[in-house]
């Protein structure tokens, strides 16, 4: 079983090589880090030389986005790293819109006597689901193009934007389980349930019919977010059905409207 300090010196070595050494700065870095590595791996039983050279090899990870290299790490990553990091495992009900505070959502009675305000909550719940899965698809795009060795530091790292990274994989590889072997589980008006033990336990052993089975493994958040717009569609109709009024499908559009020139207008 490969030990986190295996994995630390993992890090180190691709750190040493991704260092832009064309400054003075740059090759002191790497030719001291390759150093302690190499003296480390010679000497096992030095605790302090391994405790040092772990410390160096993680400080330079913690700084990396100050330092200079070849190709930044996360630099594919970046632009979503943000919406990640405020993504709620567990968001509670009206938690996309931010329609209600807590003290002030609405109860189950009055639910019941207001069907469009029920289907409204479902919709803040579904198409929130939806935008998460978006840009986690965005993301896994991105974490694709990055260099390998910079995905699996995540592992050890311990930054913040490890955490959000790490956390980014294991729902990937929650909606991977279950797209692979099970039908997406949840209606629209069941709650999304992304942490893998709700999943392993939510999922139906039904298997997903061959024309939705994913061609590969990275298709699988591309399965689980037509899933999600099926529903959000599903609730669309559901809120239709609960308006009253005219089928507006013979009026015009907006934009046909705003070509018909005004009685009142010079033009």
């Amino acid at each position: 079983m490969t030990s986190e300090r295996d994995l630390v010196i993992e890090v180190g070595k691709s750190l040493a090589d991704a260092l832009d050494t064309s400054d003075i700065v740059g090759r002191w870095m790497a030719h001291h880090l390759a150093d302690l590595i190499t003296r480390s791996e010679a000497q096992p039983a030095d605790q302090d030389l391994a405790r040092e050279t772990r410390e160096v090899i993680l400080k330079l990870w913690e700084h990396k986005a100050g330092g200079r290299f070849t190709k930044t790490p996360f630099e594919y990553v970046q632009p979503v790293l943000a919406a990640l990091a405020r993504f709620e495992p567990d968001p509670p009900p009206w938690a996309h819109f931010r329609t209600f505070s807590a003290e002030e959502l609405p109860s189950d009675d009055d639910l019941a006597h207001y069907p469009v305000l029920e289907a409204a909550g479902d919709m803040d719940r579904e198409f929130g689901h939806l935008v998460r899965l978006a840009v986690t698809l965005a993301a896994q795009t991105a974490l694709e193009r990055e260099e390998p060795w910079v995905v699996s530091a995540t592992a050890v790292g311990g930054t913040v934007v490890d955490d959000v990274l790490q956390r980014l994989q294991r729902s990937i590889r929650a909606y991977r389980f279950d797209t692979a072997l099970y039908q997406l589980p949840g209606s629209a008006r069941e709650p999304f349930k992304p942490g893998i033990d709700e999943l392993l336990e939510s999922a139906r052993p039904a298997r997903v019919a061959d024309d939705q089975q994913p061609g590969s493994e990275d298709g699988v958040l591309a399965v689980a977010l037509k899933a999600a717009i099926a529903r959000c569609a599903d609730l669309l109709e559901r809120l239709d059905r609960l308006v009253p009024g005219p089928d507006p499908a013979g009026a015009p559009t907006t934009s046909e409207t705003a070509d018909e020139p005004n009685e009142g207008s010079p033009y």
